[in-house]
């Protein structure tokens, strides 16, 4: 598509600001109108990023403005009517995990999408992190062999559990952190596996919230694809930050570490077992210390070094 891509936000609350960084950073891409239910708080955004256009209708904003995309940012309960309105006007869209709530009502905005030939994207952002793209590489290529287990690890504390807002859509039902921080290791789930058998889920430490909801700070899910099995661990209870994808094959193993911004892979040799443990080793030892420097994080810039 020729010229500036004119982009819109519909929802400014806390990770619109991500949004708004990347598209600023963006060549040949111009944010040019925000959209909020609360308009002080869309004005107060569009000042910040220096938006002129600012609604608190989505309709409206779609009529008054040649729109390219919009990102949707809104919580998920409101995902599927909003793109479907945006769809319908034209407009390609770029939505915030996870998609919707409801199986059916995605497919029918994939479908919306095609008939329009429009673009329609969810926001998986740590698919797209260096580690795991060369975890994904190295397990689509079969240098691990056949498959035998995949673990992803999320233990990363959630303040919102225990500072609020309360209201927060993800802590109004114990279930629904699993669809707004879970996709997370869903997603990578689906991308290196398929669809699973779901065996087991199990959930405990409960917290009682203000609300009278119980949120539970530990989930395990137990499933298995393809003659896999597939471990999902989340904890969210304040502790040391784990985010860790490991796969295990029949030639080696695999771990993307996203916490530390690390990948190491680990093949066995066919050497006798202490050559093999020293080769692997050593192995190991240079490709942690090649990484090393590039593991710091620029704030400023928002992104992982170089």
């Amino acid at each position: 598509m020729a010229g500036r891509l004119r982009a819109g936000i519909v929802g400014t609350g806390y990770i619109a600001d991500w949004h708004a960084k990347v598209l600023a950073s963006t060549p040949d891409v111009e944010l040019c109108a925000v959209c909020d239910l609360n308009e002080s708080r869309a004005r107060a955004f569009a000042a910040r990023w220096g938006v002129k256009a600012c609604f608190g209708d989505l309709r409206r904003m779609l009529e008054e403005q040649q729109l390219d995309a919009v990102h949707v940012l809104t919580p998920p309960t409101s995902h599927i009517a909003l793109t479907r309105d945006i769809l319908e006007s034209g407009v390609s869209v770029l939505l915030e995990k996870p998609m919707g709530i409801d199986a059916a009502e995605c497919g029918a905005l994939v479908d919306l999408a095609r008939q329009r030939r429009l673009a329609l994207g969810v926001s998986h952002n740590f698919l797209f992190a260096e580690p795991y793209e060369r975890l994904r590489a190295d397990v689509k290529a079969g240098r691990l062999g056949p498959l035998d287990t995949i673990d992803i690890v999320w233990r990363r504390e959630l303040p919102a559990v225990f500072l609020g807002p309360f209201s927060t859509w993800f802590l109004r039902d114990p279930a629904a952190v699993l669809l707004e921080i879970g996709a997370h290791s869903i997603a990578a789930m689906l991308d290196l596996a398929g669809e699973p058998e779901i065996g087991a889920l199990h959930a405990d430490r409960a917290l009682r919230l203000p609300t009278g909801v119980d949120f539970y700070r530990h989930w395990h899910v137990r499933s298995s694809c393809g003659g896999a099995a597939i471990n999902l661990d989340f904890s969210f209870a304040p502790a040391f930050d784990e985010h860790v994808i490991h796969v295990r094959g029949g030639f080696g193993s695999a771990t993307a570490n996203l916490s530390d911004n690390t990948y190491l892979l680990n093949l066995g040799t066919g050497s006798s077992i202490d050559f093999d443990r020293h080769s692997r080793v050593r192995a190991l030892g240079k490709q942690l210390r090649k990484q090393a420097t590039s593991t710091h994080f620029d704030k400023q810039r928002g992104e992982w070094g170089r």
